[in-house]
């Protein structure tokens, strides 16, 4: 628990000097939308989206290995034919 309370608050202080570091706004025009908002914004919403995007990708695989653990739980160690312990 303190070890993980610990590269919280390292990540949060990297990220608080990194907002003040890229405070200078950036204009993105995308099609009819224009806005012009700082670095570090930009920067977080696309790690976000990536984050989010990733974890999204990731349900089929996560799902099929739980149904596969849940699978084996039930069913018990498979044994092969002809082998005897």
């Amino acid at each position: 628990m303190r070890r993980t309370l610990i590269i919280i608050l390292i990540v949060i202080v990297i990220f608080v000097v990194f907002a003040v570091q890229n405070s200078s706004p950036i204009h993105i025009s995308f099609w009819f939308w224009e806005s012009d908002l700082p670095a570090s914004v930009w920067l977080t919403a696309a790690f976000v989206l990536g984050a989010v995007f990733g974890l999204f990708m990731s349900i089929p695989s996560r799902k099929r290995k739980r149904e596969e653990k849940s699978e084996e739980h039930h069913s018990g160690p498979v044994q092969e034919e002809g082998k005897m312990e």
